[in-house]
């Protein structure tokens, strides 16, 4: 039976020791779950919040590895919550985990995560869990521990997962999106034909530091700019997402990759891109958008990176989650993430939280 043992997470270091341990342990972990990753996260940590860690041990073995973020529960009727990967604070949470999962090794019980779960609740006194983009291994211990304790569970999202099948058109001796529409393929031709009256079409790796901070400027700028045409602010508008990734570039610099379409010398997309195990995960991006309906920055560059990819001997392009129209164009479903709720059913404060609902349901103009 797996030991579970949930303590406050003051000293990083022995932590992310152990996290790296057992990541070398497990090749099928995902990148957002590696030791990079996770000390980049930590070591932002938000002002106030309180973290701690969840070890599992089988037979004195360490299989199972985990650590959430308990925020002060809103005042009189907030319930106390416990959030996987996540300190609670929005500013600080919007670098956005996907395939959040605790990490396990690959012979952990299939309930190790069942009893994390369980743990966590009875050790903060959690009267909600909640876990964004689970990974199936989570969305399935989530359904068994909210059966088990008969706890409410709910489904807040579930956003599909998207990928280009690199290796498939490698074998096939195809391009990287020669199974995508005739119509899409024309679009990407046509925009590709119209930049090349400017000038040449090229795109550019970040070889160096000095490569790498010009195109993650261009990168900042284009993305921004993008929406600011939106009247909304951009991701890169939050400093604690861009200082997330700062450190996250330092931390892994092979992992993570800047790449830059140009058009006669000047930029028309850039992307973010994470390399992980013969994957690319495309992170984030920039395009110069233009009034020209027939020029396709987005799907032009996203086109010409993953040919580039597929060259280059990766497997995989992946775009990974949200249900936006040209992932499904331009690449295949290949799962979901979901975003769950456990929440405990009864309780003073659940109660008086489901009556004021009540409330507000029967005032509410009709």
């Amino acid at each position: 039976m797996t030991e579970i043992v949930v303590s406050p997470l003051d000293d990083i270091e022995p932590f992310l020791a152990d996290w790296r341990l057992m990541y070398e342990l497990n090749p099928a972990a995902s990148f957002f779950l590696s030791p990079a990753w996770r000390r980049a996260w930590l070591e932002g940590q938000a002002p106030g919040a309180t973290m701690y860690a969840v070890r599992g041990h089988e037979a004195g073995r360490l299989v199972l590895l985990g650590a959430f973020g308990a925020p002060a529960p809103r005042p009189l009727i907030g319930p106390s919550s416990a959030r996987l990967s996540e300190f609670g604070v929005d500013a600080f949470d919007s670098i956005y985990v996907e395939d959040n999962d605790f990490l396990t090794a690959p012979d952990a019980p299939e309930d190790a995560r069942d009893r994390a779960l369980a743990a966590v609740i009875d050790a903060v006194g959690a009267e909600e869990i909640v876990l964004r983009n689970s990974a199936p291994s989570l969305s399935e211990a989530a359904a068994r521990t909210a059966e088990t304790l008969g706890w409410r569970r709910t489904v807040l999202r579930s956003q599909p997962v998207f990928a280009v099948d690199l290796a498939a058109a490698r074998s096939a001796g195809a391009g990287a999106l020669d199974k995508t529409s005739g119509a899409l393929k024309t679009k990407i031709n046509r925009a590709q034909r119209r930049y090349e009256e400017r000038g040449p079409v090229e795109l550019r790796v970040a070889r160096s530091e000095l490569d790498r901070a010009g195109i993650w400027r261009t990168l900042v700028d284009l993305h921004q700019e993008g929406w600011r045409r939106r009247d909304e602010a951009g991701a890169f508008a939050n400093r604690a997402f861009v200082a997330f990734h700062e450190r996250l570039q330092r931390l892994a610099p092979d992992a993570t990759q800047l790449l830059e379409v140009r058009v006669g010398g000047e930029p028309i997309g850039c992307l973010y891109n994470f390399l992980h195990q013969g994957r690319v995960l495309n992170y984030q991006s920039g395009f110069r958008f233009e009034d020209d309906n027939q020029l396709t920055p987005g799907l032009l560059t996203h086109a010409l990176a993953a040919q580039h990819y597929l060259e280059a001997g990766y497997d995989s392009y992946d775009l990974l989650a949200g249900d936006a129209e040209y992932k499904r164009r331009l690449a295949d479903e290949t799962g979901r993430l979901s975003t769950i709720v456990l929440e405990k059913r009864d309780g003073v404060r659940a109660n008086l939280r489901r009556a004021l609902k009540g409330l507000r349901r029967a005032v509410r103009p009709t």
